[in-house]
């Protein structure tokens, strides 16, 4: 890649791995800026490379994380969701979904409020305290 960018007079930045004699795997972020001289010929070549493994790992750990509470919040029997002080609901769960019948698709988040602690369980109404109308079986 570098003997490309060169030829091409190119920078050129890339990550890759390498493997130490103990075996141990390091996470290389690599970055290269070409310097010619007046007649266009290479000149020298700046370039630094950086051990950037312990970023990897921690971003591998944010991505693990995040899937285990996407799994945990998918499976269980309960209805989640996360909403702004403003009202907007930034998160609520499949089963929530379901048992609003509303979609994803149907971009449900704004203006999602609950009702009034008075007003839950009120039957013909919809978590959010509006009419609804269940088609007769």
């Amino acid at each position: 890649m570098t003997e490309r960018r060169h030829a091409e007079q190119k920078d050129y930045e890339f990550d890759y791995r390498i493997v130490l004699p103990d075996g141990a795997i390091r996470h290389i972020h690599s970055l290269g800026h070409p310097v010619f001289d007046e007649s266009g010929n290479l000149a020298e070549f700046l370039g630094m490379a950086m051990d950037v493994t312990e970023r990897k790992q921690a971003e591998e750990q944010l991505r693990e994380g995040a899937r285990t509470l996407r799994l945990t919040t998918e499976t269980i029997p309960h209805l989640i969701w996360s909403a702004r002080p403003d009202g907007y609901i930034d998160y609520c769960n499949q089963r929530l979904l379901d048992f609003t019948g509303m979609t994803m698709a149907a971009d449900p988040k704004p203006g999602w409020r609950l009702p009034s602690p008075g007003r839950r369980g009120v039957p013909g109404e919809d978590v959010a305290g509006r009419p609804h109308h269940r088609p007769a079986l």
